[in-house]
């Protein structure tokens, strides 16, 4: 898992910080420039809704919102 951390870190996608609380924690948060990388694959991806009928249209509307937050400020 830290070597995908460190990938995303030199790639200024996400930052690192210990936590204040607990020291043994780290706060993994995603940069402006990784959140304009999730825009950019979102907008290229294939339209969810014209996907196979793998998940019900529930699942799907649900997962449209979840990667949506994705790309919120």
């Amino acid at each position: 898992m830290s070597r995908i951390g460190d990938a995303l870190l030199s790639r200024d996608l996400i930052t690192r910080v210990l936590s204040a609380q607990d020291r043994r924690r780290v706060v993994i948060t995603i940069t402006e420039h990784g959140k304009e990388l999730v825009r950019q694959l979102l907008s290229r991806a294939v339209p969810l809704r014209g996907m196979p009928k793998i998940f019900s249209e529930e699942e799907q509307l649900c997962l449209i919102s979840q990667l949506k937050r994705l790309t919120l400020p």
